[in-house]
Parts: C-alpha cells; sequence; structure tokens
C-alpha cells in the first residue's frame, strides 16, 4: 500500500514538474514565444501533455548544446495541430533519438501547421518507423509543411525517412509541402525518399510543389522514388541533384544560381529564395541574401537595398540581353527597339524602378 502511494505521489510530482516546465512560457495573442533552449523544451512538454493545438514562434536562432528535455513536438497519443511557424530561423546543435514519429516535430494531425524553419548541418534526428524534420502523421485532416529546409542527418531504421516529411500513416492524412529543400543524408530501411517517405495514395489532395534536393538518401525505393513516394494530386516544380524523380539539376546549375532562379518561378519579382552567386552554395530563404536574376543564358545576383548593386544588375541584363537578342531576332526593326528600351535602363538606381522597366520590357522581348 505505502508502494502504491509512493508511486502515485511520483507521478503527480512528475505532472506538476511538467506543468512548471511550461508555466513561464510567455504568450502574445496566444502564441507562445519561443526565445531559449529551455523556451523549447518547455514548448515540447506543453504539447506532449496534452495542449496539441498550441501555437508558437521562433523569435531568434536556437542552438540546443548541453540542453537536455526536449522531445519531439507530437506524439502518436498527443499529435501536434497547432502552428509552429520558425520565422527563418535555425535550429542547431539539436540531436534527437526516439522511437516511430521521430522529428523536431514528431506526429502531426490535421490542422498542422509548420512553416519558415530550418535544422543546421549540426542537428541530427534517428528514430525508428517515419522519421524526418516532421516525423509523420496519424490522423485525417490538411498537414501543411512550408518554407522548411533540413540540413541534419536523418536516419530510420525502419521504413519512411524523409528529410521534410517521413510518412503518412494509412494515407489519412491531406499532406501539403511547399517551398522546402533537402541537403542532409537521409537513410532509411526502405521506402524513404530526400524530401518525404510515404506522402499518401491518390484518394486525397497531397500537394508536392517547389522543393528541391541535394541531399542522397540510403534506402529508396528505386531511383524513380528518390525525392518522395507516394500519389501527390498536384506537383510542380521538383527538383534534385540525384536520382530520376522530378526535374534533374547539376551541381553547377546550384551554384551558379540556375536552381535558386527555378525555385522562385523563372522570376526575381517577389522571390521566396535568395542566393549571393560565389557566397552561397544553394538557394536560401533568408532575404538578407541577394536576389537572381538571368539574362540571356548567364545569371547574377544583386542586393535590392543597394543603389551601385542595382545599377551592376542592370548593366548584366543590358549587356546579356542585347547579345542574345542580337544573336537571335531576325528583324532589324524589332532588335533595334528592344536594344534601346534595354540601354534606358542605364542609371536606375531604385528597386522600384528596375521592377517597373523590367516589367514594361517583357511585351516587347516576348
Amino acid at each position: 500500500m505505502k508502494t502504491t502511494k509512493h508511486l502515485l505521489l511520483l507521478a503527480a510530482l512528475s505532472v506538476l514538474g511538467a506543468a512548471n516546465s511550461y508555466a513561464d512560457l510567455t504568450q502574445v495573442d496566444g502564441v507562445y514565444q519561443i526565445g531559449t533552449p529551455a523556451d523549447l523544451v518547455a514548448f515540447s512538454a506543453l504539447v506532449n501533455e496534452g495542449q496539441t493545438d498550441a501555437n508558437a514562434v521562433l523569435l531568434c536562432d536556437i542552438g540546443m548544446s548541453n540542453t537536455t528535455g526536449f522531445n519531439p513536438i507530437g506524439t502518436a497519443e498527443a499529435p501536434f495541430k497547432g502552428t509552429f511557424d520558425g520565422k527563418g530561423h535555425r535550429i542547431m546543435n539539436l540531436q534527437i533519438i526516439a522511437g516511430n514519429y521521430a522529428g523536431f516535430i514528431g506526429c502531426v494531425v490535421g490542422g498542422a501547421t509548420i512553416r519558415n524553419l530550418i535544422l543546421d548541418e549540426t542537428c541530427s534526428i534517428s528514430g525508428g518507423k517515419r522519421v524526418g524534420l516532421v516525423g509523420g502523421s496519424n490522423g485525417e485532416g490538411i498537414v501543411t509543411m512550408e518554407c522548411l529546409g533540413n540540413e541534419a542527418t536523418i536516419t530510420g531504421s525502419g521504413a519512411n525517412a524523409g528529410g521534410i516529411f517521413g510518412g503518412n500513416t494509412s494515407s489519412k492524412s491531406t499532406i501539403i509541402i511547399e517551398r522546402c529543400y533537402n541537403a542532409g543524408n537521409v537513410t532509411g530501411s526502405k521506402e524513404s525518399g530526400a524530401i518525404s517517405g510515404w506522402i499518401g495514395s491518390s484518394s486525397l489532395e497531397h500537394s508536392l510543389a517547389y522543393c528541391y534536393n541535394i541531399g542522397t538518401v540510403t534506402g529508396y525505393k528505386d531511383e524513380s522514388q528518390y525525392v518522395y513516394r507516394g500519389s501527390p494530386a498536384h506537383i510542380e516544380n521538383i527538383f534534385s541533384t540525384l536520382g530520376t524523380q522530378g526535374t534533374i539539376v547539376s551541381n553547377e546549375a546550384v551554384a551558379s544560381g540556375e536552381l535558386t532562379w527555378l525555385m522562385n518561378g523563372q522570376t526575381f519579382l517577389n522571390p521566396k529564395f535568395f542566393q549571393t552567386i560565389g557566397v552561397d552554395s544553394k538557394p536560401l530563404f533568408d532575404s538578407t541574401h541577394e536576389v537572381v536574376i538571368k539574362a540571356g543564358d548567364a545569371y547574377s545576383s544583386f542586393n535590392p537595398a543597394d543603389g551601385n548593386s542595382i545599377k551592376d544588375a542592370c548593366n548584366f541584363m543590358i549587356d546579356e540581353e542585347s547579345q542574345r537578342a542580337e544573336e537571335t531576332v531576325a528583324s532589324q526593326a524589332l532588335l533595334d527597339e528592344y536594344v534601346a528600351l534595354l540601354q534606358s535602363w542605364q542609371g536606375i538606381e531604385t528597386y522600384e524602378a528596375f521592377v517597373t522597366a523590367y516589367t514594361n520590357a517583357q511585351p516587347l522581348k516576348q
């Protein structure tokens, strides 16, 4: 009897301790503000103790060195269905060793949205089945993952490891994965993919769009399922340096800015990916890096807040576009008109003026 009472007391103290661990979390308009490793540990406890619809936002990059107590956010018994917005920040030095549904976000269900977050190369996630930045889903409803970057090492001892998403159990969830990338090494026993393991069957409106992979995969089914497994209803602009799934791009295309241009829909207007060519090895979400432009068959990048950089971008486009037009336009009158229009860009120093000039030139270019 004393033993039973003692165990009950320990259980009660354990629950109280978990409650106290997240009692000090700050909320703004109902959204938990995550600014320290301790906050992240507390939020994981909050969700896993039952507040599965909690919403959170990262306030800064967070390094998890020498931090204990963090568990994947969301479990099979308490799947996460809130919103986690990383605001473009990075998680660093996080090592996760868990079972099934192992991930920074563990298990999710309909209503979950995870966005604007990067796990960098100092992180690693190891688990059983369904392992990824988001481990997997196990219920109905729409699960959205957007603007996520995985640079971590992902390892699953079972099936369905993925850089972004592990697997959709029984294809119950409708999975939306957009504008994400994998640059990490992914290993699973089988049925794994660079971006996603099992995304789902054709019975639901799954979507996979504007994603790229430059990482390696061990445990994929075949080369034609290197990036993802399943049957998304909507597939658009999927790129990989390996396998045969999606559009295959070279390492040179990644470094040159070509992939960034493609990921932005072949325009520099309202970009989602950025790359300072010659400095950055791949497309990034960070808008403090430069915007990629294409002229002729060449790529360059510029800082839209720097007048001299904009002038250089205009001169680049004037030179490259003029040369290409001279090689391809048969009508001398049309060629003269287009070159004269390009020459009028000289001296442009503001991004707004550059956008206007570029937009106005498109009908004549076509």
